[in-house]
C-alpha cells in the first residue's frame, strides 16, 4: 500500500522553468521554518539555469532549530552591516584627507574599499535587496565580476605607491591591462560568456595576493620593519582570498561565508 506524500513550497528565488522562456534569475537567502509532518521527509531542490555558465546548487544548506538557524542568518547580517558602515566611515575619511593633502594614495585606497563594499552588498546575506532592490540580476553579477578583476590591481597599485623602488611597475601594468580588457569583455557580453573567466579572475587575484605579500616580507629581511603592518595586513587579506576561492569552488566544503571583506578591514587598520 503506498503513502501519498503532502508536497509543499517552502521557498523561492527567481523562477524555474524547463526552457529559457518564463525563466527568471535572482539571489536571495532564505530563512524558513517548517515542521515536518512525519519523522522521515524528502526535500526536492529544483534548480533551473539559462544564463550563467555554472548550473546546480553552489552552497551548503544549513539545518537547525529555528534559534540556530536565526541566529546564524543574524550574525551573518550583523557582520555584513558592520563591514559596510566601517568601509563607508574610511571611504569618507580618506575622501577627506584627499582633498586636505593631495595625496593620489588616498584615492587608490578609497578605490579598495568602494571595490570591498560593493562586495560585501552582493554577497553574505545580499544586502542589494534591502538596500539596492531596484539592481538588475546583471547588474549585480558585473559587480561581482568586475570588482574581482580590479581587486589586485588596487592592492599592487597601493602598496607600490607606497614602496615604489621594490614593487614592479611592470606587473601593474599587467593587472592594469588585464582588468581594464576583461572589464571591457563583461560589459558587452552576455552573461552566460563571461561568467566563464571566474576562473582566470580568481588565480590571477591570488597570484597579485601572493606577490604582494612576498614583497613585503623580502622588504622586512632588508630591515624595512615598517613593512610589518603591510605584510601582516596583506598575509591576513591573501589567506581570506585563497578561503573564499576554495569555498567558491567547493573545494573547501564547510559553508560559504566570504571574507575577503574582513580581511580587508585588518589590512586597513594595520595601514
Amino acid at each position: 500500500m503506498s503513502v501519498k506524500k503532502k508536497i509543499m513550497i517552502i521557498a523561492s528565488s527567481g523562477k524555474i522553468s524547463t526552457s529559457k522562456d518564463g525563466f527568471e534569475p535572482h539571489y536571495q537567502v532564505e530563512t524558513i521554518t517548517f515542521t515536518p509532518e512525519s519523522e522521515e521527509f524528502d526535500i526536492i531542490i529544483h534548480i533551473s539555469n539559462f544564463i550563467y555558465a555554472r548550473g546546480g546548487a553552489w552552497y551548503t544548506i544549513y539545518f537547525g532549530n529555528p534559534q540556530e538557524i536565526m541566529y546564524i542568518s543574524q550574525m551573518v547580517f550583523a557582520r555584513d552591516f558592520l563591514v559596510i558602515s566601517c568601509l563607508l566611515l574610511i571611504c569618507l575619511y580618506s575622501v577627506f584627507l584627499f582633498f586636505l593633502r593631495h595625496d593620489i594614495g588616498y584615492i587608490l585606497f578609497v578605490g579598495l574599499c568602494l571595490t570591498f563594499l560593493l562586495r560585501t552588498i552582493i554577497n553574505g546575506n545580499y544586502l542589494f535587496n534591502l538596500f539596492l532592490p531596484f539592481m538588475t540580476f546583471r547588474t549585480v553579477i558585473c559587480i561581482d565580476y568586475i570588482t574581482l578583476y580590479w581587486l589586485p590591481a588596487f592592492c599592487v597599485g597601493l602598496f607600490r605607491y607606497i614602496y615604489p623602488k621594490n614593487m614592479s611597475r611592470t606587473v601593474l601594468r599587467l593587472l592594469i591591462i588585464f582588468a581594464a580588457i576583461i572589464t571591457a569583455v563583461t560589459l558587452v557580453t552576455p552573461i552566460r560568456i563571461f561568467t566563464n573567466f571566474i576562473y582566470i579572475a580568481e588565480i590571477v587575484a591570488a597570484v597579485a595576493g601572493v606577490y604582494g605579500v612576498t614583497m613585503m616580507l623580502l622588504l622586512m629581511f632588508r630591515r624595512k620593519m615598517e613593512a610589518l603592518f603591510m605584510f601582516a595586513g596583506g598575509t591576513v587579506l591573501t589567506l581570506c582570498i585563497f578561503h573564499d576561492v576554495l569555498c567558491e569552488n567547493n573545494i573547501l566544503k564547510i559553508g560559504y561565508v566570504e571574507y575577503s571583506s574582513l580581511g580587508f578591514l585588518g589590512l586597513a587598520i594595520f595601514l
